[in-house]
């Protein structure tokens, strides 16, 4: 009599896994994106170190990096690469310029008595019960 209980789980190339783990992604997630884009994983890598190098800045770098691998070939980043998104915050400096004068400059109105007297307003202390 002969069982099989499952087949083998094929293992995934080593310098794939490293690659995706260089880039901060957790071991599991690299495996898994090892074994199902082998033909993916060193361009989208490569695609992914250019974004962030370029000033590109995710909101979750891993996933991004993920991304990238999963949808390498289909033209998703190839916008980003020319323009990026989200820049660095050297690249940010000059824009934040304006920005910074736009606040710095007084509001053209007075605020209202009701907010002053807000704002004037001590705290109100909490009393203390029996309990």
């Amino acid at each position: 009599m002969h069982y099989v209980f499952g087949e083998a789980s094929a293992e995934p190339d080593q310098e794939l896994v490293a690659l995706m783990t260089s880039m901060d992604v957790p071991l599991v997630a690299a495996r898994k994106a090892a074994l199902d884009y082998p033909e993916k994983v060193r361009d989208g890598v490569a695609q992914a170190k250019a974004l962030l190098q370029s000033g590109y800045r995710p909101h979750n770098e891993v996933g991004f990096v993920i991304d990238v691998v999963r949808s390498y070939g289909t033209g998703k980043y190839q916008k980003l690469e020319t323009e990026p998104g989200r820049l660095s915050g050297k690249a940010r400096a000059g824009k934040g310029e304006a920005e910074k004068e736009k606040r710095a400059r007084p509001a053209s109105s007075p605020p209202s008595l009701g907010k002053l007297k807000r704002r004037m307003r001590p705290a109100r202390r909490r009393q203390r019960g029996c309990c």
